[in-house]
């Protein structure tokens, strides 16, 4: 064997160790930055879960018809406010935001309308 073909073998030999320590060492840098963005995730999950907790507790003290007992008596419907009438398909009282689906209801396109013109 000469010597421009050793150093060749050893320069690809070389190459293929430092591509296989790159890949390992970045294998490595994406599954921290999933589990960093998996925590992330999860906190932002509970975070929405208090607001919506907040958003869902009665605000009775900003109420003056049950906090002090005097003014006139109003009607309430149980857990709503008075004369509100109770959304489609919810409880009194609480808001739904519309989810997904609604929103694709919402945004469909017109049904004379198709993405194709017929040939």
């Amino acid at each position: 064997m000469s010597g421009l073909v050793a150093v060749v073998a050893w320069a690809a030999l070389a190459g293929w160790i430092a591509a296989g320590v790159l890949l390992v060492l970045a294998h490595r840098r994406l599954e921290r930055l999933e589990r960093e963005h998996t925590a992330r995730k999860w906190d932002i999950v509970a975070l929405r879960a208090q607001l919506r907790a907040l958003h869902r507790r009665p605000d009775e003290l900003s109420d003056p018809a049950t906090s002090t007992g005097a003014g006139p008596s109003v009607p309430r419907h149980p857990g709503g406010d008075p004369g509100f009438p109770v959304p489609a398909g919810g409880t009194p009282g609480r808001t739904r935001t519309a989810g997904a689906t609604a929103w694709r209801r919402s945004h469909r396109r017109p049904v004379g309308r198709t993405r194709r013109r017929p040939s």
